[in-house]
């Protein structure tokens, strides 16, 4: 497979979508023959969809992390996450509406300092997750990209089942300093770590 396309699609039952912090990608590091309009954040009457994030500014002109180091990844990471509390910051939310993390890695080697980022941001929301290690991504100095799903609490906590520290859940030797759930419930939707 050379190509494949992750699509999902909410039809608006009384609020229309916003978009938030709409942007051509023709402005984005030079990719000026890439013509296409998009938006950082589609928020939903219960949802956001929040473009994966990177080591790059918001703005996209300029990207922290250009080496080829686990420091250069964990900047990356530290970057992806500020864009992202900003983000969801910006449409009303806050780290605890996110349910689950798609983490994606660039080499085994940045698992252990990006994951000590993230667990530093998080803290005790304990998310969902799953890693991947890639490789390759869009353009070659990123290292790191971070999915989130986010589902609006409304005021009702989500229901995080199975809590762990990944100390304690992870017997490899890596020091990861994350503290996860198996499964988020968020009113009727149920989220799962990566099996």
């Amino acid at each position: 497979m050379k190509v494949e396309l992750d699509i999902e699609a909410v039809i608006p039952q009384t609020v229309p979508h916003q978009r938030l912090r709409p942007f051509n990608t023709g402005h984005w590091f030079g990719q000026s023959s890439i013509d296409r309009d998009s938006c950082m954040v589609v928020r939903t009457a219960d949802e956001l969809y929040v473009r994966g994030q990177t080591g790059a500014e918001l703005d996209g002109s300029r990207m922290v992390g250009l080496g080829r180091t686990p420091e250069d990844a964990a900047a990356q990471a530290d970057q992806a996450m500020r864009n992202a509390k900003l983000l969801l910051a910006e449409a009303g939310a806050s780290l605890d509406d996110v349910c689950k993390l798609r983490v994606y890695i660039g080499d085994r080697a940045y698992r252990e300092p990006v994951y000590q980022v993230l667990g530093r941001h998080f803290g005790d929301v304990h998310p969902c997750s799953t890693g991947l290690i890639m490789r390759g991504f869009a353009r070659p100095e990123i290292l790191f990209e971070i999915d989130l799903a986010v589902a609006l609490a409304h005021g009702t906590p989500h229901q995080r089942l199975r809590k762990f520290e990944t100390r304690q859940q992870y017997k490899d030797g890596q020091d990861l300093r994350c503290k996860f759930a198996m499964a988020v419930r968020a009113g009727e939707r149920i989220y799962l770590r990566g099996q």
